[in-house]
């Protein structure tokens, strides 16, 4: 069967020729060429530093005084620890004559102190292959230089035993003696007990209870003003619950009791519950007022087990600042809304405020600016300028009462008031937001605002009568007065028929008159 090809899928068919052509000659390639594979581990030699060699049976030198154990017998160096003497190797060991003849091996000696004075030009013992050794001469060191007499590691469990603390055994290298020290933080071996190696135990135990601690809800702290009322409140907590009798609060060395009926100050009050208890009291009130000085408020208390520890206790410091003799400062501003032509089309809100300006401490102050910020959609037609009180001035959106140049002074207690009028129009009706600021001299200014909603109530357009439809009087808008107006109707239709015969009646008796009269005179 013939294949027709278009010239499209000819294309094709020689691209898929290429390619497979190649990989096939890529395939055959490959298979001859000769294998190269990465060396295994144990045909890779050891690096050996330029002088040195691998065998622990060669001696390097007389000044050579670092050795180390042949490969692979670290174990039968450690066990023949006594046949290793002079200045050759025995039974694969190793010995750093510069030690005072004591030794080591491998990894039991990281974490040493002391290294040789002379390390044989090599540096260090870490720079020594294979296995490392490190010389030291401490009497009493970290590592194995004795060999522990047998159930020393079940003593040193037994005096860990119920301590909630570690202990780690310790040689004395001089006569092989030991003692077991607790591993604390200054120990020599402190943070290298798995250095170290020597028999080690820990007892991580917690105790059967402890008190869980507390918190601040309301802490006195730093300067406080005479002025001002002082208060605490703190939270005691444990799992246990607290036991309230163990609850202790002191301000400085005066132990505070438990609120009374009728006491509220220099008491506490306890609120309890399964885990906590609230602990809350009244150092200085307007009533009885802390004196100046500084002053000191702790406490404590033990869970509902009788337990007690140093996180169950909390203390705060702070100082009562001398009474105040200067001014003190309070400014407020109100509103006051009155509807002008209400219930008609054309009703307006006439808004009033007065802002207060009152001198609250006890000396004599001073003002430099008042500035009261109106809200932006106040047009300055609706300001009535002739309702501020002087010497307030109107401008760009704000009206401003200016001392600066001659401060107004105020006597302690007493107060200022300064008043204005706005008028909203209908068509700006809708809530208006001033804000005011007072400028006092040495002190910090001090702000009021008002808030007010203008919405006087506006009448119902009137309703316009379609095109030529007659508006109603009302005369006749009932049931009678329709009747009355009918029989009105018929009667001067009644009357206006019979005008013509009223009239014919006068004529007729008129004209007898007249022939009458002719009559009269012909006779004569």
């Amino acid at each position: 069967m013939a294949i027709r090809l278009t010239k499209k899928n000819s294309v094709i068919f020689a691209v898929v020729i290429v390619i497979l052509c190649g990989s096939l000659g890529y395939l055959v390639w490959r298979v001859n060429q000769t294998n190269q594979l990465s060396p295994e581990d144990s045909d890779a030699g050891a690096t050996v530093p330029s002088g040195c060699s691998s065998s622990a049976t060669v001696a390097y030198s007389a000044n050579c005084l670092d050795w180390y154990a042949e490969p692979g017998k670290a174990a039968e160096c450690r066990n023949n620890r006594s046949g290793c003497c002079g200045n050759k190797v025995q039974n694969g060991c190793v010995r750093c004559q510069c030690c005072n003849g004591q030794w080591v091996v491998g990894s039991e000696a990281t974490g040493c102190s002391s290294l040789c004075s002379n390390n044989g030009g090599y540096g260090s013992c870490d720079d020594v292959p294979v296995i490392k050794c490190t010389c030291q001469s401490w009497s009493n060191g970290c590592g194995v230089n004795c060999k522990f007499p047998a159930g020393v590691q079940e003593e040193v469990n037994k005096k860990a035993q119920g301590t909630c603390t570690a202990w780690i055994a310790m040689c004395n290298v001089s006569d092989g003696s030991y003692t077991i020290q607790e591993y604390k933080p200054g120990h020599p071996c402190y943070g290298k007990k798995d250095e170290c190696k020597n028999p080690y135990a820990e007892d991580i135990c917690a105790p059967a209870n402890s008190c869980d601690g507390g918190s601040w809800i309301t802490k006195p702290t730093g300067n406080i003003n005479y002025e001002s009322d002082i208060s605490f409140s703190a939270k005691a907590k444990d799992s246990d619950g607290i036991k309230k009798s163990s609850i202790v609060v002191k301000m400085g060395d005066t132990t505070l009791p438990v609120c009374t009926t009728g006491t509220a100050v220099d008491c506490i009050t306890l609120v309890e519950s399964s885990t906590e208890t609230t602990i809350s009291g009244n150092l200085s009130t307007a009533n009885k007022r802390l004196s100046p000085g500084n002053y000191t408020v702790s406490m404590s208390w033990q869970d509902s087990k009788g337990v007690t520890s140093a996180t169950c206790a909390l203390s705060t410091s702070f100082t009562v600042l001398p009474k105040q003799t200067n001014p003190n400062w309070q400014i407020t501003k109100s509103v006051v809304e009155k509807c002008i032509d209400e219930n008609t089309q054309e009703p307006k809100s006439e808004l009033t405020y007065t802002i207060v300006v009152k001198n609250t401490g006890d000396g004599v102050g001073t003002i430099s600016k008042i500035e009261d910020v109106l809200d932006t959609k106040v047009n300055n037609n609706f300001i009535q300028t002739s309702t501020i009180t002087p010497p307030g001035q109107y401008s760009d959106g704000k009206i401003v009462w200016n001392y600066t140049s001659n401060p107004l002074s105020f006597t302690a207690g007493q107060a200022r008031s300064y008043i204005y009028k706005v008028v909203i129009e209908k068509y700006s009706f809708g809530t208006y937001s001033n804000v005011v600021t007072l400028t006092p001299i040495g002190s910090d200014n001090v702000i009021a605002t008002a808030h007010i909603t203008a919405d006087c109530e506006i009448a119902p357009p009137q309703e316009e009568l379609p095109e030529g439809e007659v508006p109603q009087t009302g005369i006749f808008d009932t049931t009678l007065g329709k009747m009355i107006l009918g029989f009105g109707l018929i009667i001067l239709g009644v009357g206006v028929y019979n005008v013509p015969n009223s009239t014919f009646k006068i004529e007729e008796r008129q004209y007898k008159y007249r022939d009458r009269y002719e009559k009269k005179v012909a006779n004569r």
